[in-house]
Order: C-alpha cells, then sequence, then structure tokens
C-alpha cells in the first residue's frame, strides 16, 4: 500500500501530460493518498514496535564487476512506517488535498503545469515520510526543490522571482549536505556492513569512528537546518513564504519543516546519540536562539502572511529542545507537535493567503474587522492560530505539554526559558492579531469576502484539526512505543 503512495500522484502527472482536466486529476490523487493514509491508520497496530506495511525493491544493485562495487551497497526502496511517522504522513496527505481544493480550477495561465508541479511537489514530502533508506530519503527531500522554485517564480506574488531564486539555492545547499553526509557515512563504515538502511544503520551506530561522528552530525544538521530552516539561516524564509501562492504556502509552511525534523529524529539523532549529547550545550544555544529570535522577528511584521511564517520558524525552537533532550517522552510530544503544527499552520497559511487575495491588503493594520466582514475566513485564521498559541482541546498544547514534560526531566533550566518564552510570545501575538477580530471594520471597500467553493479546504483542515486531538493519546502512545528502540529506555 505504501508504493501506492507514491505511484498516485505519479499516474496523475502523466494523466495530465495526456490531456485529461488537470484539477480532477490532481484532486483524485490527492483524495486517493488521503484515504490510503486513512486506511494505513484504521490497519496499524500502536503497541507493536518496529516497521509496519513494510516494502522492498532493489533499485541498483552492484554485481561485483565495476569499481564502485566493492564498496558501495546495493540501493533498496525500502518502504514502511511506524508510530513516527505515520501523524506526519496523514497530515502530510491531508494538507496536500486542502492545498489542491484550494488551488482554482482555472489559473490566468499554464493550469495543468501548475497542478503537475504541486503533484511532483507532493510526491517528494509523502516519499520522506515513508522511505526508510538514506539515498532515498535525499532523493525525496531534493525532489522538493525544482518545483517549489518554479512555483513561486512563476505564480507567486510581489518579490516572487527573488525570493524563490533565494528558497531554492538555500535548499539546494541543504540537499548537498544531506548528499556529503549520506556519502560520508557510507564511506566511513566499514565494507562488510556499508548499507543506505535507515534500520540497519541504527544497528550499526559504534562502528563509525569518534573523530569522524561530529562531521557527519553537523552535515546532517546543516542539511535538515536549511531544509526547515533553523537559525541562523532562516532569513530567506519569511519573504519565500509571503511570495508563494497560497496552495504552495500551505505545503511550504506546513510540511518542509516536518520533513527536517524528521530526518533528525530518523536519521541523525539515532545514528548519532553521544554526538548529539556532548553537543547538548551548543543545540540548547540553538534552540533557544530559534525561539527567541525568530519569535522578536514575529512581533516585528506588521504583514499577514510574514507574521504566520516567522511564527511558523520561531516555534521550531521547542521542538529541536525536545530533539535535544531525547527521551520518549519529549520524542512522541514533539511527534504531536509536528503534526498538529502541520494541519495548524496550513490553516494559517490558506486563511492568510484567501484574505490577501480577497482584499488585496496584506497589512494587519488595515484589515481591521476582518471578523465583522468575513467571519467564515477570520474564524478558520483564528482556529489555526489559537492551535498554535496553545489553545486548551487542542492537539498543539497535549504536544507541547509532553514535549515538554520531556525536556524538563533533562534540560529544567533551558526548558523553563522555551516555556517562557512560548507564553510571552502567545500574548504579544494575540495583541498583535486583536484588531482583526476587535478593531473596527476597514477598508478596502467593495472586496468579495462572502464565503465560496474555497472554504471546503478549511473546513477539511479544521476538521482534520479537531479529529486529531479526539486522537492525541493514541498519536503519543504509537510514537513512544517507536521511540523505543532508539534509546533503549535510558533517559
Amino acid at each position: 500500500m505504501l508504493a501506492l503512495l507514491l505511484l498516485l500522484p505519479l499516474a496523475a502527472l502523466a494523466a495530465i501530460l495526456l490531456g485529461a482536466p488537470a484539477k480532477l486529476a490532481a484532486f483524485l490523487a490527492a483524495l486517493g493518498n488521503f484515504l490510503l493514509s486513512a486506511a494505513l491508520a484504521v490497519r496499524f497496530v500502536p503497541g507493536t514496535p518496529g516497521f509496519q506495511f513494510e516494502q522492498r525493491a532493489v533499485w541498483a544493485a552492484f554485481d561485483g564487476t565495476g569499481s564502485l562495487s566493492p564498496t558501495l551497497p546495493p540501493i533498496v526502496c525500502h518502504l514502511g512506517i511506524d508510530g513516527l511517522s505515520l501523524p506526519l504522513l496523514l497530515a502530510a496527505t491531508l494538507v496536500t488535498l486542502a492545498a489542491v481544493l484550494l488551488t482554482p480550477k482555472r489559473l490566468a495561465q499554464g493550469t495543468a503545469t501548475f497542478y503537475g508541479l504541486l503533484l511532483v511537489l507532493a510526491e517528494g514530502l509523502v516519499g520522506v515520510f515513508v522511505s526508510l533508506d538514506l539515498f532515498f530519503l535525499s532523493l525525496f527531500a531534493t525532489l522538493t526543490i525544482l518545483p517549489l522554485f518554479l512555483l513561486t517564480g512563476r505564480w507567486g506574488g510581489r518579490n516572487r522571482r527573488f525570493a524563490s531564486l533565494q528558497a531554492a539555492l538555500c535548499l539546494a545547499l541543504g540537499s548537498l549536505a544531506l548528499l556529503l553526509a549520506l556519502v560520508a557515512l557510507v564511506s566511513a563504515l566499514p565494507p562488510s556492513a556499508r548499507t543506505f538502511d535507515v534500520t540497519v544503520l541504527a544497528g550499526a551506530r559504534g562502528l563509525v569512528g569518534p573523530q569522524v561522528a561530529p562531521l557527519l552530525f553537523g552535515l546532517l544538521l546543516l542539511g535538515a537546518g536549511l531544509l526547515v530552516p533553523l537559525f541562523p539561516f532562516h532569513s530567506w524564509f519569511p519573504a519565500a513564504q509571503a511570495a508563494e501562492p497560497p496552495p504552495v504556502a500551505m505545503l511550504h509552511g506546513a510540511l518542509f519543516k516536518n520533513a527536517g525534523l524528521y530526518l533528525l529524529l530518523r536519521v541523525a539523532w539515532p545514528l548519532f546519540p553521544e554526538t548529539a549529547r556532548h553537543g547538548e550545550a551548543w543545540l540548547l544555544g540553538l534552540a533557544l536562539a530559534q525561539a527567541f529570535g525568530l519569535g522578536l522577528v514575529a512581533l516585528a511584521q506588521r504583514e499577514l502572511p510574514l507574521l504566520a511564517a516567522s511564527w511558523s520558524a520561531m516555534r521550531t525552537g521547542g521542538l529541536l529542545l525536545g530533539l535535544a533532550a531525547w527521551n520518549r517522552v519529549a520524542l512522541s510530544g514533539a511527534v504531536l507537535w509536528m503534526a498538529a503544527d502541520a494541519v495548524a499552520f496550513a490553516l494559517l497559511f490558506g486563511a492568510a493567503g484567501e484574505i490577501v487575495r480577497r482584499t488585496g491588503e496584506a497589512r494587519i493594520a488595515h484589515l481591521a474587522g476582518l471578523a465583522r466582514r468575513a467571519p467564515w475566513l477570520a474564524g478558520m485564521f483564528g482556529l489555526g492560530a489559537l492551535a498554535l498559541l496553545g489553545f486548551p482541546g487542542l492537539p498543539n498544547l497535549g504536544g507541547q505539554e509532553a514535549l515538554f514534560l520531556g525536556a524538563w526531566a533533562v534540560h529544567p533550566r533551558a526548558t523553563l526559558w522555551m516555556a517562557g518564552g512560548f507564553f510571552a510570545a502567545a500574548v504579544f501575538l494575540a495583541k498583535a492579531l486583536a484588531p482583526l477580530y476587535l478593531g473596527a471594520p476597514a477598508g478596502p471597500p467593495g472586496a468579495d469576502l462572502a464565503p465560496g467553493p474555497e472554504r471546503r479546504p478549511f473546513y477539511l483542515l479544521a476538521g482534520g484539526l479537531l479529529l486529531l486531538a479526539l486522537l492525541a493519546g493514541s498519536v503519543l502512545r504509537a510514537a513512544s512505543v517507536a521511540a523505543g528502540p532508539f534509546f533503549g529506555g535510558a533517559r
């Protein structure tokens, strides 16, 4: 079934190239992937450790006659999911379906091309969460760069060309760092133990020498850090998010962060836990710099898309704290946090894009009284904001509480600073957004703010957020079971 998740977007792309209606083909592929991931969730056995629904197919095998064959292991398309990847996969397919629904049936130019590139972007993101082979993890992460560049550069908004080029360069550097880490990691292993399989590498971590491990960990952190992005590689992110079309911003802002952090929790920390432990002071400093630095950047924004993008980057600091704590409680909380934030930020970015498109205005001060003029749109934006502010009853709060509880057991001082920073940011961000709901209505007059077909993706995301709140306990338990083999009960 996992292979179908990768084949459906490709089949839809082929249909579009052959002349099929682009919107319908993309919608059927996105709907099929969401239903498949939901079926996997229903059949998933949460108390069973290890990976489920595994599939293997040899992609490239070396017969011993080539110059590289004695040192290069076979490349196997190994797919599988566990309690860490399943919630992120569900969030990815849900956000992809909402992004396709939000895209107009007809664009001013290149409708088929837009949908085709959107499918390729979704293919790369889904592939990251189901791949268990380093080669394919790197391949799928790299696959997202070109469609993001083209979608933003051609269909984006203000400063789209510069923003798309800057984003593509930063992501390409991150992809290069991941590729170098992959090659160096395999080369550092004894010839008999060389493999790209993540599940095998987890048991061979002691075979990498202590002199090489910090370099490999640093390359992985750099590559994933540019994808997330982490401080200090964050400066391109808000401008890129503001320039992207709303469906693309939903995928980029909601899922790229999860893909980068998933690479860290699946590869970097399990393979090099001692290196991460020795560098805890630096990692905690990076987490706090991400939260406080990007929090100040968010508070300085006066435009809705820029504020949402900076807010997204700021919350990554808390997730990095969970990785630095590296215990089952913090890790399970991080997974729930990532899944819930993906849905909430998709709601936030999608609603912000619709507000800007319908009003022609991005400045928060000029959108005062929006709740009176467009209660449904302001309500969807508000639901996403409340979830991210930690409103009780929504799943984001449960993820934060579990992560901070796990982090407190290891790093109480850093956790206290992080929690205090998040609380202060919530207060100031709520104050910054208050004019949208409490202010007197402002122009521009005549803007079309009546509900339309575009409301369907927002209701889909809102329903997903509420369903995730009901299933938060199951997500935490499944993630805790999956995280057990990483450290065998320690910490």
